[in-house]
């Protein structure tokens, strides 16, 4: 099974390319009470020393003390602590039930890749449908026309749709998820939900499978940051990294044994894998735990000693309510294109990791 696959956390930045289309939703001109793309705190997408010492000091400008990617000293390659932190959890939890009750969103997203030795920034928007209808939108861009490759994906409650279009290449693929209507899935440590799984959701899946597939360390220390209209949003870092249990569901064919035997071998695992997490929630009365940014590592290095290196960083910022979202823009026309169904295969792997799971 292709490790890409299974990495619908990192939006596909598991195979170095990104989806996205052109923005196709006005920008409001009404002032938005959450942090532009300037004011959140970024990881610099350098590799970082395991023996380099935490970024900055919470003193001063909370922006700057949040800047630095994380050492290996202050986000370890493995943990002494098995299980993911209580507060942690419930954090993620609270902002995953907020994001299924949410009304309609719209958010403008930046991106950021270095992964195999290639290195891509791109824009975009994301859409949820809100209400509780599982209807989402990811639109990203990579590089100028005529040669940048732009791609989307698109879930409208049973049909998942990714588009990419590269110079005059445009390619569709979709799965229908009917077929797994009757599937039940059993409860296995390391294995998210069948949407989960499944990849096909927007923010909330991702948490889903983020909470499902990670242990997490306890959250850092609540920092609060000015928006460009004066309004103070507090920003609370989250890390995680992979469970044992969900790597040995996801990579049962593609590790030896002695991988996860004790502490993890991350160099032995797939190179195109991220191996731990950092999410960025914010809250202010606009909204509540909202992830305004992700960003996935890489441990590099072997026999223990590593070097932590984000690879991939995406910032959501300009969020808006909307009354509604137009129907239409989840979807998609087929017209001069020969659609590619993926259904079977799709759905045939999640069978086998859902109901046939791996032994922990």
């Amino acid at each position: 099974m292709r490790a890409e696959l299974l990495l619908s956390v990192c939006l596909l930045a598991a195979t170095g390319l990104v989806w996205g289309l052109p923005k196709v939703w006005p920008q409001s001109s009404t002032p938005l009470p959450n942090l532009t793309s300037d004011n959140l705190p970024s990881a610099s997408l350098t590799s970082d020393s395991a023996s380099s010492s935490a970024a900055g000091s919470s003193a001063g400008n909370p922006a700057e003390a949040l800047a630095g990617s994380p050492s290996a000293k202050n986000l370890p390659a493995n943990s002494a602590q098995p299980g993911s932190d209580e507060r942690a959890v419930g954090m993620l939890k609270r902002s995953l039930a907020q994001l299924r009750s949410a009304p309609p969103l719209v958010a403008q997203l930046d991106l950021q890749i270095n992964l195999l030795e290639r290195e891509f920034r791109g824009t975009g928007q994301y859409c949820q449908a809100g209400s509780g209808i599982p209807q989402s939108r990811w639109d990203l861009a990579l590089g100028g026309q005529p040669d940048g490759l732009t791609l989307s994906q698109i879930f409208d409650g049973r049909f998942f749709y990714r588009l990419t279009i590269q110079g005059k290449n445009r390619t569709l693929n979709y799965v229908d998820l009917y077929g797994a209507r009757d599937l039940q899935v059993l409860k296995t440590e390391g294995i998210a939900g069948l949407n989960g799984w499944l990849g096909v959701g927007g923010l909330p899946t991702m948490l889903e499978q983020l909470l499902a597939t990670h242990e997490f360390e306890p959250p850092g220390e609540p920092e609060l940051v000015k928006g460009t209209d004066g309004q103070t949003l507090t920003l609370t870092r989250i890390r995680g990294r992979w469970s044992k249990a969900a790597l040995r569901q996801l990579l049962r064919d593609q590790i030896p044994p002695e991988t996860l035997a004790n502490d993890v071998l991350w160099e032995r695992l797939p190179g195109q894998m991220p191996h731990a997490v950092e999410l960025m929630l914010g809250s202010d009365s606009y909204l509540d735990a909202f992830p305004y940014r992700l960003v996935f590592y890489q441990f590099q290095g072997g026999e223990g000693t590593y070097a932590v290196q984000p690879i991939f960083e995406l910032k959501l910022h300009h969020v808006e309510k909307r009354e509604a979202i137009a129907p239409e823009q989840f979807r998609l026309s087929a017209d001069g294109l020969n659609p590619v169904d993926d259904s079977k295969d799709y759905l045939n792997r999640v069978r086998l990791f859902t109901l046939f799971p791996q032994k922990n």
